[in-house]
């Protein structure tokens, strides 16, 4: 793979699960959630085909039958496990229990089933392979979810990926500078942490703007890009949100 076309993989998986955070991906499944992106001028690749399914790995068969919906959950299948914190739950893709989940919304905020809704449609495209919600707080000011893309490893390392990625998140009309960046270690190894907002309409609500914390790990060919998406300020939650991050595992 030339730099180009890596410059192009890493700028489609991180904005991709960025943009299934916070609900963003209000476009139907298959198109790109930032309508107002348009062409770089230069010779970087354009940002447009961020949320093609064929984007990042395809999902694996509903894990309905074996994975919980909170606590820890083990994805063998995908190669990792995390831990869900008490209120937080996973939303399994079979459609009809998502489609039951969605319907359990109908009393609360109205806004509630409408982010919810919009990250679903994201999920059913195939841009993650696991989803979350902070269901203790389904307010447009409170709003937390947390979704995970697996892709092929670009062979680039995070000391080379994390300021290419930033410098390709520029390019993006959407994204809401500045971009922050660093390397951290987590108990699964070591990972590159992106932190920045973007702007993103959801259907009913308008464009809202949410922070998107992102933490990249490359294993075995593989590079997983764990984003929490939240409404909420970061102040308050960056540390709570981090510390979900912590449990992510990587299975042998």
């Amino acid at each position: 793979m030339n730099l180009r076309a890596r410059r192009a993989t890493v700028l489609i998986v991180v904005v991709a699960a960025a943009a299934t955070g916070c609900g963003a991906t209000a476009s139907p499944a298959g198109s790109s959630p930032s309508a107002t992106a348009s062409p770089s001028p230069s010779s970087s690749p354009s940002p447009l085909p961020i949320a093609t399914p064929s984007s990042a790995a395809s999902p694996s068969p509903s894990p309905s039958a074996a994975m919980a919906t909170t606590g820890r959950i083990v994805n063998a299948a995908e190669g990792y496990a995390l831990t869900l914190p008490a209120g937080w739950v996973r939303l399994d893709p079979n459609p009809a229990s998502m489609d039951a989940y969605l319907n359990s919304l109908n009393g609360a905020r109205p806004e509630a089933r409408q982010l919810v809704e919009a990250a679903a449609a994201a999920f059913r495209s195939g841009l993650a392979i696991f989803l979350a919600f902070d269901t203790s707080s389904l307010t447009l000011k409170s709003f937390s979810d947390l979704a995970v893309i697996r892709a092929p490893s670009t062979g680039l390392t995070l000391e080379t990926l994390l300021p290419l990625t930033a410098g390709q998140l520029k390019t993006v009309p959407s994204i809401v500078q500045p971009i922050r960046t660093s390397i951290v270690t987590l108990p699964a190894g070591k990972a590159g942490k992106l932190v920045y907002a973007i702007r993103m309409p959801v259907a009913g609500l308008g464009t809202i703007t949410i922070t998107a914390i992102q933490f990249v790990l490359i294993n075995s060919g593989s590079m997983y890009v764990v984003t929490f998406g939240t409404t909420a300020p970061l102040k308050t939650s960056e540390a709570a949100l981090t510390g979900i991050a912590k449990t992510f595992e990587l299975l042998p």
